[in-house]
């Protein structure tokens, strides 16, 4: 069966995602000669005001600025790149505090297939499980069956336990710099919660702001769960996924789970890889603000002008910027 039929197919089965599709033009895919000097790559999500994705977007109607200034664009397109992609899964008390029987986990575990199915077949995944320590899963595959054997193994792992969120966040944005893909993504399941780490927040996000590494945070919510508890924690996931130009949802069924996790799949085969010549004029700490524009409104199918909004990581560090202590 041929990769399209194989897709339709999947969309079929998933009627809540499918309405998150904007059918427009496939987009053409554009390349520039890369200038002497260096070049940064972003990764732009494209979505109308009901967070549907918007297709075929064209190169002259995005703009880069850096620093609120423009920076010439040197290539434009929507490939569908491998990523290497981290599952980091809290396994704490609070996150699954019923241990193997918990409602969160088998909820979990019937969505993956959908994301892996759904996934470019070379993405290669790592699974990294975590409580008060990290414990590494998959060390690196393509197989789609090592990675369900891997959340398999979860079932026998100590599900209790403090939460080293900031530290399992840490070590995975280290593992995944060391993997030269053209695109890095780090999907976590957790509450968000944090109560054991070495490492502080402003420690995670200063790692985020120095890697490309895009951002999903996954919600482990139940109907019936403190409000108040878990406010904290989607504020802190949001943030994450805000920073990276990521997403941040929080579904809470088997079926919420699926789609959201096909969202995920099919946002990252059809994100837009931007590279342009950023401004020699920085923060004093080498910070580089970064924001992309739309130039026109996109239109769909029918002509009609689409409200769209861009999502991508703000901006990114001179090498060698040095830390605030």
């Amino acid at each position: 069966m041929t990769e399209p039929r194989r897709l339709a197919r999947l969309f079929l089965l998933l009627p809540a995602f499918a309405a998150l599709l904007l059918c427009t033009p496939a987009p053409a895919r554009q390349s520039a000669t890369t200038p002497a000097g260096e070049k940064r790559v972003f990764h732009l999500t494209v979505t109308d005001s009901k967070g549907r994705l918007v297709l075929g977007v064209r190169r002259e109607s995005v703009t880069a600025f850096d620093g609120g200034e423009p920076s010439e664009i040197v290539s434009f397109g929507a490939p569908d790149a491998p990523a290497s992609i981290m599952f980091l899964v809290d396994t704490s008390s609070s996150a699954f505090g019923l241990g193997k029987d918990s409602p969160r986990l088998a909820i979990l575990k019937s969505a993956l297939p959908v994301f892996l199915e759904l996934g470019n077949p070379s993405n290669e995944y790592f699974v990294t499980a975590f409580n008060q320590k990290p414990q590494i899963l998959l060390e690196g595959s393509r197989d789609a069956s090592a990675v369900l054997a891997a959340f398999d193994r979860l079932a026998g792992a100590d599900l209790s336990g403090q939460t080293a969120l900031n530290d399992a966040l840490y070590l995975s944005l280290n593992k995944l710099a060391l993997h030269p893909a053209r695109k890095r993504v780090l999907v976590l399941f957790s509450d968000g919660q944090e109560n054991e780490s070495k490492y502080s927040s402003a420690d995670v996000m200063r790692a985020l702001k120095e890697s490309d590494v895009i951002v999903y945070a996954v919600g482990l919510d139940l109907p019936g769960d403190d409000a108040s508890f878990s406010y904290q924690g989607h504020l802190f996931m949001g943030g994450l996924a805000a920073e990276t130009g990521g997403l941040a949802v929080f579904p809470q069924s088997v079926a919420a789970m699926k789609g959201s996790l096909a969202q995920i799949a099919y946002e990252l085969r059809n994100q837009y890889e931007v590279s342009f010549a950023p401004s020699a004029r920085a923060k004093g700490d080498g910070w580089h603000a970064v924001k992309f524009k739309l130039a026109a409104e996109p239109r769909d199918a029918r002509g009609r002008k689409v409200k769209a909004t861009l999502r991508a990581r703000k901006g990114f560090y001179d090498a060698g910027a040095p830390r605030k202590r």
